[in-house]
C-alpha cells in the first residue's frame, strides 16, 4: 500500500512520528512530506521516500497558500497514495480539498492554534475551511476531548474519530533520572516552548523576577524559538541575571535532567503538550495550566506537579515556592510518580497501534 505522510516540521516527524513511520514502512511504501531538505534524518528507514514541500505554517499570504495547495495537488498526483496521514493545520485543511475520490485521509488535530484564540475574520475563515475540508476526511485523531467538543459545537463534520494520548512518549529515550543533588534554594525551573504570549512566557518571566528577589540562588532557564518581539525582553532578563536563555534546542533531554521543575503556563489550546509529557517521563515535576486543554490532562495535583491559573503570576509564584521548599526525596518521589504515569497513560506504542488499526480497518 502507498501511504502519504505529511508532517511539515522535520524535527517533529523525527522525534514524535519516527516510530509510527518505521512501523508503517514495514509493510507499506511510505512517502514522507516535510518542509526542509533533511532527508538524511530518515535515511536509515527502508521503504521511506522523502519529498520536500515548503510550508510556512504562519504565512497567511494568499499567494503562498495557493502555491502550497498546488504543490500538494502535484504530490498527490505524483504518488497516488491509497491513504494520506496529515498533521498540523495546513495539511489538514488543504489535502482533503485536492485529494482524489479513492484516497482515504486520516487527520490528526495537534492543537487549534492562534486562529481559535478569539473570534474574528481569521477565525471565521479557518472554521469555514475546516467545515469544507473535513467533509472529505475519513477519520480524525483528536489529542484531547475538549478539542473534539469544540469541533462538535462548531458543527465541523467528523465522520469517525478517536481521542489518543497526544503523540505518546518514547520512555526509553526520555528516561527517568533522579534530580541533581543541590541545596533547595538553588532549584532550577525550565520553560521550553515557542516564545509567544499564548505559551505563557510573560508569566514565567514575571514570576522569575519576583522569585529571584526572594530566592536569589534559584535558576530559571528558557529554551525555545524566539518570536522577534521578545528579543529585547529576553536580552534584558539575561543581562539582569533573571534567566539563562538556551535558544532553540532540538534534543531536550539534557535540559530536562538539568532542571528540577518544568513550567508551562500555557493558554494555547494544545493537542497534548509534548514538553510536559517528556519532562514527566524524565522524572521532572511540572507546573502547568489547570484550565488549558492539552496541559491540564498531564498534571496530577500534588502527585506529579501543580496546576495553576495561567493568568495569575501569584499562582505560579506560589507553586514555585512549594518546589523551593521541598526536599530532594520529595521531588524524586513526585518525579517517579510522573514517570510511571506517562508510561501507563501516554505510551507511544499505543498511539502507533491505534494508527495501524485504523489504517488497516478501512474506516
Amino acid at each position: 500500500m502507498k501511504l502519504l505522510f505529511v508532517e511539515p516540521y522535520f524535527l517533529t516527524a523525527f522525534y514524535f512520528r519516527r516510530q509510527l513511520i518505521k512501523r508503517l514502512a514495514q509493510n507499506n511504501e511510505v512517502f514522507l512530506v516535510i518542509d526542509q531538505d533533511k532527508d538524511h534524518y530518515f535515511s536509515s528507514i527502508e521503504h521511506v521516500h522523502v519529498l520536500i514541500v515548503r510550508c510556512n505554517l504562519g504565512d497567511r499570504s494568499l499567494i503562498s497558500n495557493f502555491r502550497l495547495l498546488r504543490n500538494y495537488k502535484r504530490i498527490l498526483k505524483q504518488v497516488n497514495p491509497q491513504v494520506i496521514l496529515s498533521f498540523t493545520i495546513k495539511p489538514n485543511l488543504f489535502l482533503p480539498l485536492v485529494k482524489g475520490k479513492e484516497m482515504r485521509i486520516i487527520a490528526n488535530i495537534t492543537g487549534l492554534g492562534r486562529s481559535f484564540q478569539k473570534k474574528g475574520l481569521l477565525n471565521f475563515v479557518v472554521v469555514s475551511l475546516y467545515k469544507k475540508a473535513f467533509s472529505k476526511v475519513d477519520f480524525v485523531f483528536f489529542q484531547n476531548e475538549e478539542i473534539r467538543d469544540v469541533f462538535a459545537k462548531l458543527r465541523i463534520p467528523v465522520k469517525s474519530s478517536e481521542v489518543i494520548p497526544g503523540s505518546g512518549v518514547d520512555a526509553s529515550y526520555f528516561f527517568y533520572k533522579p534530580i541533581i543533588k543541590r541545596p533547595a534554594n538553588q532549584r532550577c525551573f525550565l520553560f521550553s516552548a515557542r516564545l509567544i504570549p499564548e505559551k505563557g512566557i510573560d508569566l514565567f518571566l514575571d514570576a522569575a523576577r519576583l522569585a529571584k528577589k526572594e530566592f536569589s540562588s534559584a535558576n530559571f532557564i528558557v529554551a525555545g524559538k524566539m518570536d522577534s518581539k521578545y528579543s529585547t525582553i529576553i536580552e534584558q532578563c539575561v543581562r539582569d541575571g533573571v534567566i539563562e536563555y538556551k535558544g532553540f534546542v532540538s534534543d531536550m533531554r539534557e535540559l530536562y535532567w538539568q532542571s528540577d521543575c518544568v513550567v508551562l503556563p500555557s493558554v494555547y489550546k494544545e493537542g497534548m503538550s509534548n514538553v510536559l509529557l517528556e519532562a514527566l517521563s524524565c522524572g521532572r515535576v511540572i507546573i502547568t495550566s489547570k484550565i488549558t486543554s492539552g496541559c491540564k490532562e498531564t498534571v496530577l495535583e500534588g502527585e506529579n506537579g501543580f496546576g495553576i491559573n495561567p493568568y495569575s503570576v501569584d499562582d505560579l509564584l506560589l507553586a514555585e515556592r512549594k518546589i523551593l521548599s521541598m526536599s530532594e526525596e520529595q521531588l524524586n518521589s513526585m518525579g517517579e510518580k510522573g514517570s510511571s504515569f506517562v508510561k501507563e497513560s501516554f505510551n507511544r506504542e499505543y498511539v502507533v497501534d491505534r494508527y495501524l488499526k485504523v489504517i488497516n480497518s478501512n474506516v
